[in-house]
């Protein structure tokens, strides 16, 4: 759309998605891109995420920017309220889910709906506090135990017995303290003999696009997508989004989501985490897929919904790891022809250099490599390639992990999904 050159975008973010500022540069024609910085004791690591992007403009106040924008972009989660005063105060097209976020945010309120709506869920327990979560714990294994709102505490993560998963609760009180009586929990059973699907388009009200990606997660390692109408999408996949669209029609939620779920052998699919953002895996490769990603976002914002160009039937992607950038700054050395394919976290560029700027958090992927073709096998060995030619100290991607999308693939045929 040549009327995109003519727009102002102004995005405001976690650090998880800075590189969709550089993407939207690539078709409007101001992108402006804001990270909440303040604190009794701000950093001035945080200031500068987003910093020396190409075609962004890195602000360092968001409220001030608001009037001259002609688009507000939120892909992360924790802005609902400031999405609902940019739409109603301000009156500017929002691309945000609102409070349609609550279904990742309040999983337990999630898990409640989808019994009401029909929708299957895996067998669920709640449970208040990390004692009466220990003395349950003592009593099962292998299950999945679940935090709400505050990921920053611990991500999902697996109990097998309580033998191994007791140093892992003397831990998580240390970390939380004096809340760990107060604390909220998710416990559920696993959902097995069963393959693992999300759907990785987007929602505008509720409804969704005439054609998207979708595909496997090589779980923490890779991704693997395809480029389908809608009619073509897996039966069950189509299923969980009808189900889901009540809500976010009534949410009038906008923007990327994910529905991951399981497929078990009898056909149910049991939705396990919806992701009402950018999700992550697969955005890093999304956001390269859609060529006129601009186009998609601009007219959603507006309620409408767009016809996707696909730069590729296909897309892969390898994550990186490193646990040294969780409290280092790390240079990244990549080629000019490969930056657009190299999607960093908290990226900054400072004297011409591309860094990751530390997270001080856990989670040890800092980014991703990607790839889009008109073959899977040609999508994997271009994030092979690409892999190979970018440097950076300990820095881990997971690009041999795509070999693995075979046995997804193979797996996923005998549940009678055709990828």
């Amino acid at each position: 759309m040549d009327e995109l050159r003519s727009k102002s975008v102004l995005i405001a973010d976690n650090g998880l998605f800075v590189e969709l500022a550089p993407r939207l540069a690539r078709e409007f024609g101001e992108v402006k891109y804001f990270l909440p910085w303040g604190s009794a004791y701000p950093k001035a690591a945080l200031a500068h995420v987003g910093f020396g992007l190409p075609g962004v403009e890195r602000v360092t106040s968001f409220w001030d920017r608001v009037p001259d924008a002609d688009l507000i972009v939120f892909p992360d989660l924790y802005f609902a309220d400031w999405a609902e005063v940019c739409r109603d105060r301000f009156h500017k097209p929002v691309w945000a889910h609102f409070r349609g976020e609550m279904l990742e945010l309040d999983r337990w309120g999630t898990r409640k709906l989808q019994r009401r709506v029909g929708l299957a869920a895996p067998r669920s327990k709640f449970i208040t506090g990390l004692g009466n979560l220990a003395a349950y714990l003592a009593t099962v294994e292998d299950r999945w135990v679940k935090i709400s709102a505050y990921r920053g505490d611990g991500e999902t993560w697996h109990h097998d017995t309580f033998q191994t998963t007791r140093i892992y609760l003397d831990h998580f009180a240390n970390r939380v303290g004096a809340l760990a009586d107060s604390y909220e929990f998710l416990v559920e059973e696993p959902i097995d003999d069963a393959i693992e699907i999300g759907y990785d388009g987007w929602t505008v009200h509720g409804q969704f696009p005439e054609a998207s990606y979708w595909g496997f997660e090589v779980k923490d390692e890779a991704y693997i997508g395809k480029f389908s109408p809608y009619a073509d999408l897996p039966e069950s996949l189509r299923f969980v989004n009808a189900k889901m669209s009540p809500f976010l029609h009534e949410e009038r939620s906008v923007g990327f989501c994910s529905f991951e779920y399981r497929l078990a052998k009898d056909g149910t699919p049991y939705l396990i985490d919806p992701c009402l953002r950018a999700g992550s895996p697969p955005f890093e490769v999304t956001q390269e897929g859609y060529a006129n990603l601009g186009e998609i976002i601009w007219e959603g914002a507006h309620g409408r919904l767009a016809a996707a160009r696909p730069l590729g039937e296909y897309i892969a992607m390898a994550l990186i790891h490193s646990s040294f950038a969780l409290t280092n700054w790390v240079p990244i050395e990549v080629p000019a022809e490969d930056r657009q394919w190299l999607k960093l976290r908290n990226a900054t560029v400072l004297d011409g250099e591309l860094y990751h700027m530390p997270t001080f958090g856990d989670m040890p992927e800092i980014g991703a490599v990607v790839a889009a073709a008109d073959s899977l096998d040609e999508a994997i060995r271009l994030v092979k390639e690409r892999s190979a030619r970018v440097k950076g100290y300990n820095l881990d991607i997971k690009a041999d992990a795509l070999d693995k999308a075979q046995d997804e693939i193979d797996k996923a045929q005998e549940y009678g999904v055709d990828f």
